[in-house]
Parts: structure tokens; sequence; C-alpha cells
């Protein structure tokens, strides 16, 4: 009787709606990356990951450079807050002249890409961390939602949505898409591969 009965709530968990479940987890991150930019701004530590200012300073100094500045003539004023700000920028642009042309990085490695991208949300939005955050939430998600769909083919409707409530809701992953990784790059290109070969039409199931 108490299996049966564990069963059925188990049922019912699983007949959720998946839309608002994906509607209140982006919601969740979006709302905790807030408050956890607010905190390193004022605070200058980002205990998350720490290689974040190195990401974002790259991508500051990319779009200065996307600007119109030139790499020796960048004003210290532009640079953002923080005790490290200076040595990260010239760290960026001390690399960047052993492997960039014109300063600017030389598109053959995934950090120098994640400038790119980080460069553009400045360039549009000015230095704002937190857009790189959203970015890498939406990229977070929308992975998840690969493997759902890939899960849910695969092994059927319930096993996809007790792993899109288990994907989008883990710990590790969910504190994990508001830092400024590069990670969920790699993470989404492989998640979109897999889907298109076994979630997206191609591969029937057996």
């Amino acid at each position: 009787m108490r299996i049966t009965l564990s069963l059925d709530r188990l049922s019912r968990i699983l007949l959720f709606d998946t839309k608002k479940i994906v509607i209140i987890a982006i919601l969740a991150r979006l709302v905790t990356a807030s408050f956890y930019d607010a905190f390193v701004s004022m605070t200058d530590n980002d205990f998350i990951l720490p290689d974040s200012k190195f990401y974002s300073m790259g991508g500051w100094y990319t779009a200065l450079l996307l600007s119109g500045y030139e790499a020796d003539n960048i004003p210290t004023r532009l640079l953002p807050p923080g005790k490290d700000s200076l040595a990260l920028f010239r760290d960026c642009r001390h690399q960047q002249r052993l492997y960039g042309r014109d300063g600017l990085p030389a598109l053959n490695n995934e950090t120098n890409l994640y400038f790119y991208i980080i460069a553009f949300i400045y360039l549009v939005f000015g230095y704002f961390p937190l857009g790189v955050r959203i970015f890498n939430i939406m990229l977070s998600v929308v992975s998840t939602l690969f493997v759902f769909q890939i899960t849910k083919k695969q092994f059927g409707q319930n096993a996809g949505r007790a792993f899109l409530l288990i994907g989008l809701f883990l710990p590790t992953q969910f504190v994990y898409s508001i830092t400024l990784s590069k990670d969920f790059i790699r993470m989404f290109v492989v998640y979109f591969i897999l889907w298109l070969i076994y979630g997206g039409g191609t591969c029937q199931r057996r």
C-alpha cells in the first residue's frame, strides 16, 4: 500500500507543466545572479569562480579595441572597478600582443571566442557582467532542454521530466550557471550535437 501511494505521488510530481518549470528555473537563476553580481560589485570577491575577473577583463579589453581604442592608448579611467583591474588589464594586453593581431584576440581557441562574446555584450550594454551571467544562464537552460528532449525520446516522457526537474535545479549546475565561466559554450555545443543525433528526429527509438 505504501509503495502504491509513493508511486502515485511520484506520478503526480512528474505531471508538472514543463514550460512553467523552465520559467521558474530561469527566474530563480536570474534573481540569484542579480544578488550575486551585486555582492561581487560591492566586495570585489567572486568566490564561486575567481577566473570570472579574467574573462570579464578580457572581454572588456576586446570591446575597447573593437570600439576603436588602440592597445597602448586605452585610458585607465575606462577600467572597471576592482583592486586587480589594472593587473588583469596589463595581463590581457600582454597576451594579445603575443597571440593576436592588432591587439585583438586570435580566434584559435574557445577562451578568445568567449572574449568576443563578452565583448559583444559589453559593446551593446557597456561594462555589464550581469549580462554575461544571464547569457550563461540561458546557455545552461537550453542545454538542459536538449538533454530533456533526448531523454524523453529515448526513455519516455516520465524519464525526460524527471531529468528536467533535476537538471534545472541541481545545486551545482544552478550555482555554476550564474558565473562567467566559458564552459557553458562547450556544453551547449556538445548537447546541441547530441540533440541533432539522438533527439532531433534523425535517430528512431528501437
